[in-house]
């Protein structure tokens, strides 16, 4: 049979699935969806069937039927797809059922040949155990179920905490039935990447086609060539648990583990000449590890482990009072991000293209040799530089913020679909000061440990990834609208980096963070935390600041804003109106900012939670109305000389400017504490290492610079 019918086919129950995101896979789990659970189901299948042909089984033999190896795949993707199919009538009882009545109601297999669709539904009627497999293939189904499923099955929890035997009676049916059909060997692993110095290499010029470009390759690598080794390798897109921000989490076949590691690693280098990727796989493992992670598992073999010295130390110290919390697939995966970072670390290869004595450098990077000469613009640039110039030209990212658009409506989405010839060709075209936003979720790796399947994995990374993605793009138009203010330069996972004019800057930083937040109190809900939250690091400079200062500046920031971000989101932000070659934004904010009198002080009160910028926005809008520029200006030269006479002064302007004044005054002593009219005493910032030591604070200088950077056009002044 033509292949083409099952493509068909599978495109038509793609397109059913996707409306069963909030349809959840058991009633009595809260955080796994039927759409990740069927298709999780159905990439595990695959995977365990190309396991079975690289063992030597035949497709007659998997199936007990003459038809092709490819067949049984894709019959394996769509027993996987519709077994659990039914249950989006509610009837979870008799989903079975449901679902058999539902494929013919729905006309999903009618194309296919009578033959196949015995296969599939025979598949779907004995998925479950106590209805008897018969054939190898209705076993793998079963199997690949109950893998998806994992420890998320609520009476596992509960009784795997008493003893080996009794926790053993519960798995014990589905361990033989593995080992029934693969033996004492186990079928798969678990395949971990991450790519090595993304920043490096998207941020090596200063060149916004070039940045763009750079992104534009790796995520192009990430998602659509991973999905072609999969597939050239018999495996399904359907494998692959999450792929974002550089890295991917996969389920493969053991026998072809070591063999897609290579690949991956071989397309990385080959697609971008120095860009790598580091890729690790797991031991082979079966349906005890993806339900309860690595022995022991149970309390009475926990007990019975009798260690002395730092042996015994670091064992209790990992086995903590919520030890077991810890036995199922996160703890895998805990393992293998392990494993990731002991081999970047130990990598000795390092990529790159020669300059030699004879060679013109390239005038883009300067580290490489310039080989290609670039028409109308008159400059020669190295060959890895040409070809993120050519990439970049593709704008993915403003496609899919038009598509966005699109849903949104279709009038704007059309006049920024005109305007896409003015997409910004270099940073200058961005207009005035510019802003580098890092934006990132905080604690996510803690959350992900609460993934105690393949399945939740799945659910949780999709949710961050698509409720990051909405948060940006409800952002940019909350705040730009269909003005090309900005450059996203990636969204992967949980983080964002973007350029926007400084203008925008500010608001579109809150805007996200409370879209963020919105998005994310579903996943909170169902995950039993109050809320999700994200902090921002933002550099304010001038376009021709240098981008690979901008890149370790906002770094630093974002990891200032996560110190101050406990339970809230947070923002911390450098507003910097002459070029500095310094990486450290601590270092930049202890010389600009910190200052010492009798007392030590700070004339700057970052980071600030989401609670807090939102009220120095505010804040600031009133101080503008109040203040001229000049009077702003004055305050900030009486700051610096110290307290008393800042105090003094403060005092003084708003005494003469009585009414208004004296109100907002009063407003911005209740909203940040402050004592003696602007500063603050023992400041809420102190608990961030860089101001152990401050005494007072004010946030009135960072309420003129946003002033200055948000203005339209060019920014100026500044501390």
């Amino acid at each position: 049979m033509k292949l083409a019918i099952f493509k068909q086919i599978v495109q038509k129950i793609d397109d059913k699935i996707r409306q069963l995101e909030h349809v959840l896979a058991d009633t009595r789990i809260k955080y796994v969806t039927l759409y990740d659970h069927l298709y999780l189901t159905a990439g595990i299948s695959v995977a365990m069937v190309e396991e079975l042909f690289q063992r030597g089984k035949t497709a007659y033999g998997v199936v007990g039927t003459e038809i092709e190896k490819d067949e049984v795949k894709y019959l394996g993707l769509i027993s996987g797809l519709l077994h659990d199919y039914g249950k989006k009538t509610g009837d979870y009882k008799k989903h079975v059922q449901k679902t058999i009545e539902i494929i013919e109601q729905e006309q999903l297999l009618s194309e296919l040949d009578d033959k196949y669709v015995k296969v599939i539904k025979e598949a779907i009627k004995k998925h479950h155990i106590k209805n008897n497999p018969k054939t190898i293939f209705e076993k793998v189904i079963c199997l690949a179920d109950s893998y998806a499923s994992g420890a998320d099955r609520e009476e596992m929890e509960r009784n795997r905490r008493k003893n080996f035997e009794e926790w053993f009676k519960l798995i014990e049916i589905t361990c033989d039935l593995e080992k029934e059909i693969f033996g004492a060997e186990k079928p798969l692993a678990l395949i971990l990447g991450d790519v090595d110095n993304v920043k490096e290499f998207v941020f090596e010029t200063s060149k916004l086609p070039e940045i763009r470009g750079g992104s534009e390759i790796l995520n192009e690598l990430n998602t659509t060539r991973i999905e072609e080794i999969f597939k050239t390798q018999g495996l399904i897109k359907e494998c692959i648990i999450y792929n974002g921000g550089g890295s991917f989490l996969a389920i493969v076949p053991v026998s072809l583990a070591k063999k897609i590691k290579k690949e991956i690693e071989k397309i990385y280098l080959k697609e971008t000449k120095i860009a790598t990727i580091t890729c690790v796989y797991s031991e082979p493992i079966g349906y005890v590890e993806f339900c309860s992670g690595f022995p022991p598992h149970t309390e009475d073999v926990f007990r019975g482990i009798k260690l002395k010295g730092y042996a015994k130390w670091l064992f209790e110290s990992y086995f903590s009072e919520d030890w077991i919390k810890k036995k199922n697939f996160s703890e895998i995966v805990s393992c293998l991000f392990s494993e990731l970072r002991r081999e970047k670390m130990q990598k000795i290869y390092i990529p790159f293209e020669p300059a030699l004595p004879i060679m013109k450098r390239c005038e883009h990077c300067g580290k490489r040799g310039a080989v290609k000469y670039v028409k109308h613009e008159e400059e020669e640039i190295c060959r890895v530089c040409t070809l993120k110039r050519k990439e970049g030209n593709k704008y993915r990212f403003f496609d899919k913020y038009a598509n966005w658009l699109e849903n949104k409506t279709r009038e704007k989405a059309k006049i920024l679909q005109e305007k896409k010839e003015e997409i910004p060709k270099t940073l200058e075209d961005l207009k005035g000061y510019i802003a580098f936003i890092y934006a990132d979720g905080n604690n996510i790796g803690e959350l992900l440990e609460t993934a105690t399947s393949p399945a939740s994995y799945r659910h949780i990374s999709y949710s961050l990834k698509r409720g990051t993605e909405n948060a940006v793009y409800k952002a940019l138009y909350e705040t730009t609208g269909v003005e090309l203010a900005f450059e996203i330069v990636n969204i992967g996972g949980d983080d964002v980096t973007l350029f926007i004019s400084s203008q925008y800057a500010w608001e579109f930083a809150i805007k996200f963070l409370e879209n963020f937040e919105r998005n994310m109190l579903e996943l909170a809900k169902e995950l039993g935390r109050e809320k999700i939250t994200a902090s921002i690091g933002m550099l304010i400079a001038k376009p021709k600041y240098p981008v690979y200062y901008m890149e370790k500046l906002a770094m630093d920031l974002l990891k200032l804003a996560k110190q101050k971000a406990d339970s809230e989101s947070a923002i911390c932000h450098l507003y910097l109106t002459s070029h500095l070659a310094e990486e450290s934004a601590k270092r930049i904010i202890q010389d600009i900012y910190i200052k010492k009198d009798i007392l030590t002080y700070s004339l700057t009160m970052k980071p600030y939670s989401l609670k807090q910028a939102k009220e120095l926005w505010k804040i600031k809008e009133k101080f503008e109305e109040i203040y001229p520029r000049t009077q702003r200006y004055a305050f900030v030269e009486a700051l610096n000389k110290g307290i008393s006479e800042s105090v003094n002064f403060l005092r003084y302007q708003t005494a003469r400017r009585g009414g208004e004044a004296i109100k907002f005054l009063k407003e911005l002593v209740e909203k940040f504490n402050l004592n003696n009219t602007c500063w603050c005493v023992n400041p809420d910032c102190k608990k961030i290492p860089l101001f152990k030591d401050i005494l007072f604070a004010t946030p009135i200088v960072d309420i003129i610079e946003l002033i200055e950077f948000t203005k339209k056009g060019k920014g100026s002044g500044g501390t």
